[in-house]
């Protein structure tokens, strides 16, 4: 009797030995949402917020956020691996403090919500918004009744051009042509419609992220999806926590192939960025025109046509 209950007692023994090593294969890795990170966050978004617009609307140039590969995002992760980060690790050794270095959960999260901090206001997000609540008064004319239409079906307080029950075109004009010397905002007229179609928007949102965690674990762990927007931050931050010298320069930026393919994809858009301001500078083609290929008609008589006809295009 005493042989067997010392042979039902070793495996408990045993699984109490092995508790503290499995504690500590399974520790939870850093948390990447901490006081600092939702800080830093919120002024990118305020941030993106001012700029994306100008850049993508106003001046029509490179889209910050409207791209496979957002630069606003990126550039963010750049700062933070190449500048901030090393920076804050010489500063302060001591894990856990608003001084000391980033964390890899901590870069992602921050990295995570640029990409929807640079979306939102971009091209193809909600940058056309406020547009498309003024444009249909804007170009109402007498021919096409549009503004008779607009009044009879659209509620007061789905445009400021008819918020408060009244029709004040105004509004739709100074929003394209600039307010005159001395104006100000009509912001008694923007007030509703804006908290009106901002509950819209952001229960949109709210809904597209509940569809997220609905196919989160289909698309992640059955069909196991590469998810391209996370390869490259995941690569980059993968030495990050590592307390050695690889944890400020991890092995990503030490690799030279990196740096030669880096350095080649800087100097064609640098060239091309140059060429758009400066035509005299040279141009790297990264285009092929067609159209002088498909000139001609794509079947001819007596023959059958393969069913589309081609005549200029360019990949």
């Amino acid at each position: 009797m005493k042989t067997l209950s010392n042979l039902e007692e070793q495996p408990a023994i045993m699984s109490e030995l092995a508790a503290p090593d499995s504690a500590e294969a399974d520790a939870a890795p850093p948390n990447g949402i901490t006081p600092r990170v939702v800080v830093l966050c919120l002024g990118l978004a305020v941030f993106f917020g001012y700029i994306v617009p100008i850049v993508d609307v106003k001046m029509s140039n490179t889209f910050v956020g409207a791209q496979h590969m957002p630069p606003g995002a990126v550039g963010v992760l750049l700062i933070l691996l190449l500048v901030v980060h090393p920076l804050l690790r010489l500063m302060s050794r001591r894990p856990g403090t608003w001084l000391s270095g980033f964390t890899r959960n901590e870069i992602l999260t921050v990295y995570i919500t640029c990409l929807f901090s640079t979306m939102v206001p971009g091209h193809g997000g909600e940058a056309f918004f406020i547009s498309q609540i003024l444009g249909p008064f804007y170009y109402a004319t007498r021919e096409n009744a549009w503004l008779n239409i607009w009044k009879e079906h659209l509620p007061s307080w789905a445009s400021p051009v008819t918020s408060g029950g009244g029709t004040n075109i105004n509004v739709a004009q100074d929003w394209y042509s600039g307010l005159r010397p001395g104006d100000t905002i009509p912001w008694q007229a923007w007030a509703v419609p804006l908290l009106a179609w901002s509950s819209v928007i952001f229960a949109m949102y709210g809904a597209l992220a509940c569809l997220s965690v609905m196919l989160r674990a289909q698309w992640g762990e059955k069909e196991a999806l590469s998810f391209p927007l996370l390869r490259l931050p995941l690569e980059m931050t993968e030495d990050v926590d590592r307390p050695d010298k690889l944890g400020t320069f991890g092995r990503f930026f030490r690799n030279p192939v990196m740096w030669v393919g880096f350095g080649i994809a800087v100097y064609i858009q640098m060239m091309n960025g140059l060429n758009l301001y400066y035509p005299e500078v040279p141009r790297v083609p990264l285009t092929l025109d067609t159209g002088p290929l498909l000139s001609e008609p794509a079947s001819r008589p007596g023959t059958k046509s393969a069913g589309r006809r081609f005549t200029s295009g360019r990949w």
